[in-house]
């Protein structure tokens, strides 16, 4: 979750090796429990921009091994991805929902970025 550490750098990857899905933890840092929202994110690290929830449900499944595809199916099918088709208004959405809820300081400095995996430039949006 650090964003001070450079994850690719860390375990000798480049850009475009691998999905970096960084969670925060209170309790247990460093583990996802069957309460985290782990699945949220890696249904984003997949490419929620791309694919719908029902797309990302049967990409979960298909992928999962032969094994355990029937233990997962059920909670695959209750796991809401949350899909989006724009960036730029889900990252809109993010920033208005944090900047109203209450556990955020209003003195806060909220702002969203979209990180472009094409040409490594960012973009502020709000």
């Amino acid at each position: 979750m650090d964003a001070r550490i450079d994850a690719f750098a860390s375990i000798g990857l480049n850009l475009g090796d691998a999905h970096v899905v960084r969670k925060c933890r209170r309790l247990c840092p460093g583990r996802y429990s069957q309460h985290s929202h782990f699945p949220t994110s890696l249904g984003y690290s997949r490419g929620s921009q791309y694919f719908t929830t029902p797309d990302l449900r049967d990409i979960v499944k298909k992928d999962a091994a032969p094994e355990v595809a029937s233990q997962i199916a059920e909670a695959v099918d209750k796991t809401d991805f949350l899909a989006f088709s724009d960036l730029e208004q889900s990252v809109k959405d993010d920033i208005k929902f944090l900047k109203e809820n209450p556990l955020v300081l209003k003195e806060t400095v909220v702002t969203g970025w979209i990180y472009d995996v094409h040409d490594g430039k960012v973009k502020q949006i709000v």
